[in-house]
């Protein structure tokens, strides 16, 4: 498992994601590289999402045969985000459905997934690093914590 871990790892560092204009209630950049790829149950309309799954088939690939090989392999999801150096900003995922997992790539320090309450108050602070973690996204506001390094996030999603 642990060389199947870095064989993935090494890819993802090594990938040339495509800048994403969108996503601007998550950063405060004019850019950031994210990649959505598959159906989002809420955006059945935006045919790009389901595009990007064809032009990035090795990705997705990948990182389906990834997930497959952990204990997360009967988690069902219809699409993966993944984001590389993305310092999102306190939001929640309102287009997606059910519990999403997350889990981190890279050689990074700290950047932790900081969980809020309803009042906007820290409830949690969780290293992703090498670490799945499974939540709701779309009910739970959250927060990426300041880090150094290359960070790469993949999230399973619906």
């Amino acid at each position: 498992m642990l060389n199947h871990f870095n064989n993935t790892e090494h890819f993802l560092l090594n990938y040339k994601f495509p800048i994403n204009y969108g996503r601007k209630k998550v950063h405060n950049n004019p850019h950031c590289f994210s990649i959505t790829m598959g159906i989002i149950q809420e955006l059945k309309e935006r045919e790009d999402l389901l595009e990007n799954r064809n032009i990035h088939k090795e990705l997705w690939d990948i990182l389906d045969n990834f997930k497959n090989q952990t204990k997360y392999a009967n988690f069902r999801y219809s699409a993966i985000t993944v984001n590389k150096n993305l310092k999102c900003l306190p939001h929640k995922d309102n287009n997606n459905t059910g519990n999403s997992i997350i889990i981190g790539f890279g050689d990074y320090i700290n950047g932790e997934l900081i969980l809020y309450d309803d009042n906007n108050k820290i409830t949690n602070k969780l290293n992703i690093k090498h670490k799945w973690v499974m939540f709701n996204a779309g009910e739970i506001t959250h927060s990426v914590n300041k880090f150094i390094g290359n960070r790469i996030t993949v999230v399973y999603h619906s």
